[in-house]
């Protein structure tokens, strides 16, 4: 008995719910609010894809800047190890952009919000 009564009240109510969402607003006050939306967002629909453009790039960037710290254990293997075969002086090239990487990364990081808002265009 318990089981029918769950199973009936909740029918009831899900067919009452899906009723009332079905024109919430109501007549031409719900083609009214439609138009505002769309009108919205078709002006607002450019800025939002340049924006969302200048993330991904800017993304891409902090990344490959991060992956650049991957550089600092390659250059003290190659100075350390590789002295006697002449990696000497490669090896302190790639220690010293691994050491720049991560402030590459933060400098990244403080001008992605400009890029994204559209207030600087730095490449």
């Amino acid at each position: 008995m318990k089981r029918v009564l769950i199973t009936i009240f909740v029918i009831v109510f899900m067919s009452v719910s899906f009723e009332s969402q079905a024109n919430p607003l109501g007549g031409a006050l719900a083609d009214t609010g439609t138009n505002l939306v769309e009108g919205i967002t078709g002006k607002a629909t450019p800025v939002v894809v340049k924006g969302a453009s200048a993330l991904i790039k800017g993304s891409f960037v902090i990344v490959k800047d991060a992956l650049g710290v991957i550089w600092l254990p390659i250059g003290v293997t190659e100075s350390t190890l590789g002295a006697p075969f002449g990696f000497f002086a490669h090896g302190l090239t790639d220690m010293v952009d691994g050491v720049a990487a991560p402030f590459k990364v933060v400098g990244d990081v403080i001008v992605l919000p400009f890029q994204v808002t559209g207030i600087a265009n730095i490449n």
